[in-house]
């Protein structure tokens, strides 16, 4: 069985690049096979849930999603084996020439351990 993880969020792994790095070599050394990203440029700007039992509005944490791109270079960079996934990337907010050109290098730099879905958007 292989399983994966998703790159987080929020909290202190992607606070810097040395977070997320870490964040991602322990996920690595613990024998997961992927590391996935999501896609999402825009939000509801007053965002609640009734998770954990009553109408709460989101932790300001929560209203903050960095480029899936970027998130992966750095986690490229951090490890060697874990494989690089999107569960979908957001293809309307790239022009076309641009995001080919960023997927083939990180594809390239983290030796082929790219794999991205596609969409329109989140």
């Amino acid at each position: 069985m292989k399983l994966g993880f998703t790159l987080p969020i929020i909290g202190p792994a992607i606070s810097s690049a040395a977070g997320l790095s870490a964040f991602c070599r322990g996920i690595e050394d613990l024998g997961y096979d992927t590391l996935w990203v999501g896609d999402r440029l825009v939000q509801p700007v007053d965002m609640h849930s009734t998770y954990p039992g009553k109408e709460q509005p989101y932790p300001p944490q929560m209203k903050r999603h960095l480029d899936p791109v970027l998130l992966w270079s750095v986690a490229a960079t951090a490890t060697s084996q874990v494989r690089l996934n999107a569960s979908t990337l957001s293809t309307f907010y790239y022009e076309p020439p641009h995001l080919a050109r960023m997927l083939t290098t990180l594809d390239v730099l983290s030796d082929g351990r790219l794999k991205v879905g596609v969409g329109l958007g989140g």
